[in-house]
């Protein structure tokens, strides 16, 4: 007999019974939850995903709202639509580079040109910072790595600014975000400017005060 809150699943195999614990008033644990009558309906694993189970009797009500259910499309979705062309070989030898002939080379390079021409080269390297990672920037806990993703961060942001685009009420997306860092950096970057809107307008109410007194 299983001992008392533990699983009345004998394993045959172990010869002995499950050690796992039951929930209350059940007999069987999770694993072996097939094994128990609910009612007198029997659980049994759900047809669209093994991993858990239903009483039989609510199987049919189960299957319309089970999360394994295929789930209507968007209607943007297109399958396979990155998959590239069909009838395209997969199997493609890999061939490198010193393989290909002078000539074959020579027009790759052509159409290298061809296809940047008219393209701006001369790109201004213009690095910028951002007032709300100063102490980020400075703080010499932070390593090689971490220091140049601050400042990476503190240049967008200093040219979101310098664009006037950091401000509330634009959306903001970041993508292959990791940790989210950017995103973190201009939510605090925003209400840095809010404390400094609030700190003005104070500012400005002392001021006129001022001058009535006067």
């Amino acid at each position: 007999m299983a001992a008392p809150g533990r699983c009345g699943f004998f394993v045959q195999r172990k010869n002995r019974f499950c050690n796992m614990i039951v929930g209350k008033g059940k007999r069987f644990c999770g694993e072996h939850a097939t094994m128990e009558e609910v009612g007198g309906t029997k659980r049994i694993p759900c047809p669209l995903d093994p991993k858990h189970t239903v009483t039989e009797d609510k199987l049919e009500k189960h299957l319309k709202k089970c999360n394994s259910r295929e789930k209507p499309r968007a209607a943007y979705f297109v399958e396979n639509i990155n998959a590239g062309p069909a009838d395209v070989d997969e199997n493609l030898p890999q061939v490198g580079l010193s393989e290909f002939s002078r000539t074959d080379l020579e027009s790759l390079v052509d159409k290298l040109k061809t296809a940047v021409e008219g393209l701006q080269w001369d790109v201004e390297d213009k690095i910028l910072s951002h007032l709300v990672l100063q102490d980020e920037l400075s703080n010499p806990k932070n390593g090689d790595s971490a220091h140049k993703h601050l400042k990476q961060q503190a240049s967008i942001l200093g040219h979101l600014e310098d664009l006037g685009l950091l401000r509330r009420g634009r959306c903001f997306v970041e993508f292959g975000a990791g940790r989210g860092k950017l995103s973190h950096w201009i939510h605090e970057a925003l209400k840095t400017q809010e404390d400094l809107k609030t700190q003005e307008d104070l500012k400005t109410q002392e001021d006129l005060k001022t001058q009535e007194d006067l």
